[in-house]
């Protein structure tokens, strides 16, 4: 069976090619590997450097959460730190005069970030940005997607009423985003859409399929787009399949098999 290769942007936009990589002032995070400092670094040293890179003011008041997991091959554990700017967003839709405008959109912009922190090098990646609501922190789970050597970065975000998941694999000590999906769509109205997004391995394959299927999920009136971010629905796993994203080893992406679609 002849597979072509279907990538697919659930945010509205093609990805042409396999450069999909979205960073703050930069289209690729390997170029911008810290090398001035080798070796393993301190807590704060990786809050500084991270504090730098974003431009973020000793008043500035921001989130940073750290995880471990070890995310390649070389037995170290690695690190993925998240950093959420939601006071940076307010404060400039008050500078730009657009608060009213920024609030019906639940502030998206560039005020989600994850760094990758190789464990052998103590290298740290440049700022991934990741397109959302900072109403809502990035949500990160690590998993064996790609390769059963190695588990890989799951990241969940929003976007108004919607969330979606993006998966990042290592190349080259930088995260790599290889797919993304949708979890749910129109939180808080009874257009609710939810869908369940599974694992699956694959015979005589080292890689996990990416299985989407119909979900069930109790609908909750939500008025305010800012109420919708604290509340997640609780979904329920149909035996409806709606799309399978397979894995391309060679192109580091997933697609659709042209005659599943």
């Amino acid at each position: 069976m002849k597979e072509v290769l279907l990538i697919i942007s659930l945010l509205g936009f093609v990805i042409v090619g396999c450069d999909t990589q979205k960073t703050e002032d930069n289209d690729n995070p390997i170029d911008q590997i810290d090398s001035n400092k080798k070796g393993k670094k301190t807590r704060e040293e990786l809050v500084r450097n991270i504090e730098n890179q974003l431009k973020i003011l000793p008043t500035e008041d921001y989130t940073i959460d750290f995880y471990d997991s070890d995310l390649d091959t070389d037995d170290e554990p690695d690190q993925v730190i998240t950093v959420n700017l939601l006071e940076r967003a307010k404060k400039e839709a008050i500078a730009k005069n657009s608060v009213e405008n920024r609030e019906k959109t639940g502030y998206v912009g560039n005020f989600n970030y994850l760094f990758y922190v190789d464990g052998k090098t103590g290298t740290i990646t440049s700022p991934v940005a990741v397109p959302s609501s900072p109403h809502f922190k990035l949500l990160v789970d690590f998993d064996y997607v790609t390769s059963p050597t190695h588990k890989d970065i799951i990241v969940d975000f929003r976007i108004r009423r919607s969330q979606y998941r993006q998966y990042y694999t290592i190349r080259e000590r930088a995260p790599f985003q290889v797919a993304e999906s949708e979890v749910f769509e129109h939180l808080g109205d009874d257009s609710l859409k939810t869908y369940a997004v599974v694992l699956e391995e694959m015979p005589n394959e080292l890689w996990k399929s990416i299985a989407v299927y119909e979900a069930e999920s109790t609908s909750k009136k939500i008025e305010k787009l800012e109420d919708s971010y604290s509340y997640t629905p609780e979904i329920k796993k149909s035996n409806t399949l709606v799309r399978r994203w397979y894995f391309s080893p060679q192109y580091l992406k997933y697609y659709l098999r042209k005659d599943e679609i």
